[in-house]
């Protein structure tokens, strides 16, 4: 398996607008670090403003745990996307081993990232989050890539920020 690639036994389902779900990998030939960035640069903000990404059960596929999904049971576990392709906002959710579930908004460490808050308009909705917070799509992507990669987004690169869910 070469660098940035997933193989099949990975599991990888994605949501998309909350709504679809489906099984995910790379197309043939492409990295994940590419195949996200195409994805992800698809985005409007209006009729594709979400993109959630997760692992599913060991040797499972979505039609086995399709009812969990449909029920708010799955995914426990995500990196998820909102707004447009040029300015998104990065959530990781993760549940610990005592059922308690954490969820975190990421942001670039390097000191050259710009500072201060800004608004990221996906659906209906408005998400205020520090300008550090903000991806496009390539960078979006590589997030992505290294909690696929990993289960995490390491801190070295990357900010991570508690955020409470509604």
């Amino acid at each position: 398996m070469g660098a940035g690639r997933v193989n099949e036994t990975a599991n990888l389902a994605c949501t998309v607008n909350g709504f679809t779900s489906g099984d995910w990998a790379p197309e043939r030939n492409k990295t994940v670090e590419r195949q996200l960035a195409e994805e992800l640069s698809r985005m409007d903000g209006k009729k594709f403003f979400s993109f959630l990404l997760w692992r599913l059960p060991q040797g499972k596929r979505l039609e086995n745990v399709i009812r969990k999904v449909a029920s708010g049971k799955e995914p426990n576990n995500y990196i998820q996307a909102a707004g447009r392709a040029s300015a998104l906002t990065i959530e990781v959710r993760k549940v610990d081993a005592a059922g308690e579930a954490h969820h975190w908004t990421i942001g670039r460490r390097e000191p050259e990232a710009p500072s201060g808050d800004t608004e990221i308009h996906w659906d209906s909705f408005t998400t205020t989050v520090s300008r550090r917070e903000v991806f496009d799509s390539a960078a979006a992507a590589k997030v992505f890539s290294e909690y696929i990669r990993t289960g995490d987004v390491a801190d070295v690169n990357y900010t991570t920020r508690p955020t409470l869910l509604g």
